[in-house]
């Protein structure tokens, strides 16, 4: 109850035709209640903190995995190659999956929003996720308000990951190019 009475609960208005699922845009005010505070910042670096943390783990248990079935240092087969990168692959996808369902919740908390002329489906949340992640960044989606931290956080996350990846690949592949 204290943390709501030291929340302050704004409205931002966005002047743009917004369009339904059908297609026809119809220039109407649509209010998006977005949440500013205190403990609004905080909660949302808590939630980017905690995505980071479940997705480092997954993503570590993954590479282990990948390690286990071709291993840096030996010579790979051609299907082992092909199954330690699937398992990497399925990390960073999973590891998309994870954030879209961090950022779709901290949406319906109110610590922020995408903009985009038609938020519909959780595709959407996935697919910014996949594109923060993988720092590729196109723009034609962004994140307002409190989304804004978390999106770097995951762009962090994402640069970290790829990292670790690039680590194991060249490690597999050099055996192989010896």
């Amino acid at each position: 109850m204290a943390m709501k009475a030291n929340l302050l609960v704004m409205e931002q208005k966005i002047d743009r035709p917004c369009k339904t699922k059908s297609g026809r845009g119809a220039p109407t005010d649509r209010s998006i209640p977005l949440r500013y505070g205190d403990h609004a910042m905080t909660q949302a670096i808590l939630l980017g903190f905690a995505l980071f943390a479940v997705s480092l783990y997954f993503h570590m248990w993954m590479l282990r995995g990948a390690k286990a079935i071709s291993p840096p240092g030996k010579n790979p087969r051609h299907l082992r190659l092909l199954a330690g990168s699937s398992l990497v692959l399925a990390s960073h996808l999973v590891i998309a999956g994870i954030f879209a369902g961090g950022m779709y919740l901290a949406s319906v908390w109110g610590l922020g929003s995408l903009e985009k002329d038609v938020i519909d489906s959780w595709m959407d949340y996935y697919y910014f996720a996949l594109i923060t992640i993988s720092t590729v960044g196109l723009g034609d989606i962004l994140p307002a308000g409190h989304m804004r931290a978390i999106s770097g956080i995951a762009a962090l996350t994402g640069f970290l990951m790829i990292s670790c990846t690039a680590q194991y690949v060249y490690k597999t592949m050099s055996k192989q190019e010896d």
